[in-house]
């Protein structure tokens, strides 16, 4: 997953057309992920507010891509801790359906100018 969002974060900086959203192309509504590689450049060249205008979520699929960065890159005998210690603070916030939640309220207003 990781060399697939590497070679299409490539292709993109290049200006290489890459495929359209197919849940845009069918609803003309734009889906949770519409605008996170735009997102993601304009992070990556310091204009932050572009950023967030082009997709809000950006900024915390990035926070988890960091995470399990982190996890891969730790040495072997650190990492069932690091997992563990995910896992414990998953159960405790139950962040996975929180940021589900917030995705589907996120998706909901950006569909209400189309409406």
């Amino acid at each position: 997953m990781l060399i697939a969002t590497g070679i299409y974060g490539i292709l993109v900086w290049f200006d290489i057309p890459v495929f359209s959203c197919p849940w845009n192309k069918v609803t003309g509504l734009p889906c949770p992920g519409c605008g996170m590689t735009r997102s993601t450049l304009a992070l990556m060249n310091g204009r932050f507010l572009d950023s967030l205008r082009y997709n809000a979520l950006t900024w915390i699929v990035l926070l988890i891509w960091l995470i399990v960065a982190i996890g891969i890159a730790i040495p072997a005998r650190y990492r069932k801790v690091w997992i563990e210690r995910i896992g414990i603070w998953e159960n405790r916030t139950r962040w996975g359906l929180w940021f589900t939640a917030i995705a589907v309220i996120y998706t909901l207003t950006r569909w209400t100018p189309f409406l």
